[in-house]
C-alpha cells in the first residue's frame, strides 16, 4: 500500500499565534482598567465618607465649645462661602460675620480638592441640592478664594452658628434646617447627604433609588 507523503504539522500557525496573543492583550487591559476604576471609586467613596463625617464632627464640635464656653460659636466655609473649600470654627459672640471675626479659630479642616459641594446639573442624581446651611438673614461678605471668582453680591451667608444652649440658629433668630451634599468630581453620581433638622439633629444620608430624598 503506498505510503501518504504529506508531513501534517500540530499548534497554529504564527499569524494565529499573535492572533491570540492580541486578544489576550486585549483582555488584559480591559481588565486592567476595570480594576482600575473600581480602585478609584472606593478611593472616592472613602474621601466622601471621610469627608461627611469629618463635617458632622465638627458641627457636633463647635455645638459642645458653644456649651462649654457659654458663648455662639460659628462653623463657615473658609473662604468663597464654599464648604468645599474647607470650614473653621470660631468664637462669635456677637453674631458677627467680618472677617475680622474669624481670628480666634478652634478648628479647621481642609477637604481633597476631588470633593465639590457645587451641582453639576448633567450628573443630577437627586431631587435635592440644598442650600448648604444659608442665613437668609445674612448677605454674603466678599471672601473669594484665591483661586475662585468672587461670589453673587445677592449669595447669602452659608454658616452654622451654635448658641449657648446648644442650638442651631441664624442671625435673626430662627432655627436652621437644611442639608450639605457632598459630590465626587471624578464620580459624580457618587454623593453624601449631611442633613441637619429644626432640632439640631445632624445625620449622614446616601441616597439610593429607592431613597433620593433620605427621609427614610
Amino acid at each position: 500500500m503506498p505510503m501518504d507523503s504529506r508531513k501534517h504539522t500540530l499548534g497554529f500557525s504564527l499569524i494565529e499565534l499573535l492572533a491570540v496573543l492580541a486578544i489576550i492583550s486585549i483582555l488584559t487591559l480591559a481588565g486592567a482598567k476595570h480594576v482600575i476604576i473600581s480602585f478609584n471609586r472606593m478611593k472616592a467613596w472613602s474621601m466622601l465618607n471621610a469627608t461627611s463625617r469629618a463635617f458632622v464632627q465638627a458641627a457636633h464640635f463647635a455645638r459642645q465649645q458653644a456649651q462649654s464656653r457659654q458663648k455662639f460659636i460659628t462653623l463657615s466655609p473658609i473662604c468663597g462661602n464654599r464648604w468645599d473649600s474647607g470650614w473653621i470654627i470660631f468664637t462669635n459672640p456677637e453674631l458677627n460675620f467680618e472677617e475680622s471675626t474669624r481670628a480666634n479659630v478652634l478648628l479647621k479642616y481642609i477637604p481633597s480638592k476631588d470633593i465639590t459641594t457645587t451641582l453639576d446639573t448633567t450628573h443630577h442624581q437627586t431631587r435635592y441640592t440644598g442650600n448648604g446651611f444659608e442665613d437668609i438673614s445674612v448677605a454674603s461678605y466678599q471672601h473669594a478664594c484665591p483661586d475662585q471668582m468672587p461670589q453673587r453680591s445677592s449669595e447669602k451667608l452659608k454658616h452654622i452658628s451654635f448658641n449657648p444652649a446648644g442650638g442651631a440658629q441664624m442671625k435673626n433668630g430662627g432655627l436652621v434646617a437644611n442639608r450639605l451634599i457632598f459630590w465626587s468630581r471624578e464620580f459624580p453620581d457618587m454623593q453624601q447627604q449631611v442633613i441637619m433638622g429644626v432640632g439640631g439633629r445632624i445625620r449622614i444620608c446616601s441616597p439610593s433609588p429607592g431613597n433620593l430624598d433620605c427621609r427614610q
